[in-house]
């Protein structure tokens, strides 16, 4: 004779983890595939100062 265990059935709890475990694979996939912006100082233009994207001509 076998024994088994008696008490809580857990495959409902494991089933909600894979799931987590899932989701969080795809969000690391996503965020590794995603352009990263570049670090950094930015470059320097003929004058020696650094150029910066903001237009302060108006």
């Amino acid at each position: 004779m076998y024994v088994q265990m008696q008490g809580i059935n857990l495959a409902p709890k494991v089933k909600e983890l894979e799931k987590r475990i899932e989701m969080l694979e795809n969000v690391v996939k996503e965020l590794q595939s995603s352009p990263r912006p570049k670090l950094g100082r930015p470059p320097k233009d003929a004058h020696g100062n650094e150029r910066l994207e903001v237009d302060t001509a108006s």
